[in-house]
């Protein structure tokens, strides 16, 4: 292994250890939390960027497993999550998420109508307008998000400051532990 690439390995294994990075359906076991869930800015955090389809396409999401749960993910098999202080807006309001908490939970945004994938109920789908001017994915009327901590196929934002949840296909919060 180059030492550029051992650095790289390193670097993940630190950035995967400081944000609870495993895969247990617990919340990740971090100090730098605030009280909605959202990681405190450090130094040296990456900045994630939020998830997008390609112009005028519609971002697609689909399901698959998650421990013994089947959950939304989007197509580069990001999971998705809803916040719950989400659900007492009035539907066409703008999510509640924004500047340094769409940073650690970027929305899925999309260009054109969503696209239900395998396994996902295509009447759920939908758009909110966010206060940028962005269009975000919906299901059953909740704005999806990713965790910017997480990697395709990885849960570590489930139950996160009891507030963020992996979603279900029937656009319920899974609950943690599940």
């Amino acid at each position: 292994m180059t030492l550029v690439a051992l650095a790289a390995a390193l670097a993940l294994l630190g950035l995967a250890t400081a944000c609870g990075g495993d895969d247990s359906a617990d919340a990740p076991a971090s100090t730098n939390l605030d009280a909605d869930g959202v990681p405190e800015p450090q130094p040296d955090d990456t900045v994630a960027t939020t998830t997008t389809a390609p112009a005028g396409d519609g971002a697609v999401v689909q399901t698959g497993e998650s421990g013994e749960s089947e959950v939304l993910f989007d197509a580069q098999g990001q999971a998705l999550y809803l916040y719950t202080p989400d659900a007492d807006r009035p539907a066409d309001a703008p999510p509640t998420c924004v500047d340094e908490c769409a940073t650690a939970w970027p929305p899925l945004l999309t260009d054109g109508a969503p696209v239900a994938g395998a396994g996902v109920d295509g009447s759920r789908l939908g758009t909110v307008i966010r206060a940028d001017g962005t269009t975000q994915v919906t299901y059953g009327g909740q704005p999806l998000y990713l965790f910017a901590s997480d990697q395709p196929g990885t849960t570590t934002g489930q139950g996160v400051g009891g507030v963020w949840f992996l979603v279900s296909p029937a656009g319920q919060a899974v609950p943690a532990g599940s």
